[in-house]
């Protein structure tokens, strides 16, 4: 992953961004540069981002493609959203491609807990960047239960459950194309199955 720049930033929202370096452990945070008392965040974070067991690459972006681990603790969580947290921080509109296919188990009481509130802290960030979620599960019984969950409480932005990641690709590619935003070549061709 590599950072292109640093730019200043005044926002409230992205203000603790300012010292969190994304190729240090989560323990690690380093002063970020300066900018005349405005805080600065990276502008662009590029490429794939393996930090922790989450899989984050948004080198096609603006699809971002995140591939779940077979199993994770709650650090990956937390190291997860604060990828997002960086996303959210370009302050541009992207589709997700999620695979969770490797998944061997379902997160913990208390991993669900940690997701359901970190999506409440960020639900207004959700709304306005994330055009669009494709989640990848290969279980069509799993599909058709998330799909009728989806129905009872609708996702914060359009959600769908594919058997494939060429489908989610395909459907993220769509919904950018949808909402007018550009997007690059590999990705336009579907990018390459994961």
């Amino acid at each position: 992953m590599v950072l292109s720049g640093w730019c200043s930033c005044e926002d409230e929202r992205v203000r603790r961004l300012a010292s969190l370096r994304v190729d240090a452990p989560l323990d690690e945070r380093p002063e970020a540069p300066s900018s005349g008392g405005a805080f600065v965040v990276p502008c662009a974070v590029i490429g794939r981002d393996t930090m922790s067991g989450f899989d984050f690459d948004d080198s096609e972006f603006p699809l971002v493609r995140v591939r779940t681990p077979p199993v994770f603790d709650d650090g990956d969580f937390i190291a997860l959203f604060r990828r997002f947290e960086l996303n959210f921080a370009r302050r541009e509109r992207y589709a997700l491609v999620l695979d969770a296919s490797p998944v061997q188990h379902v997160p913990t009481a208390k991993q669900r807990a940690l997701i359901s509130a970190w999506e409440k802290d960020h639900v207004a960030d959700t709304r306005r960047w994330n055009v669009g979620t494709a989640l990848v599960v290969t279980s069509a019984l799993v599909r058709g239960v998330l799909t009728a969950l989806a129905w009872a409480v609708p996702d914060e932005t359009p959600r769908v459950h594919v058997a494939t990641v060429r489908e989610a690709v395909e459907w993220c590619n769509l919904r950018l194309d949808s909402v007018g935003v550009k997007r690059r070549i590999a990705a336009a061709q579907g990018g390459a199955p994961r």
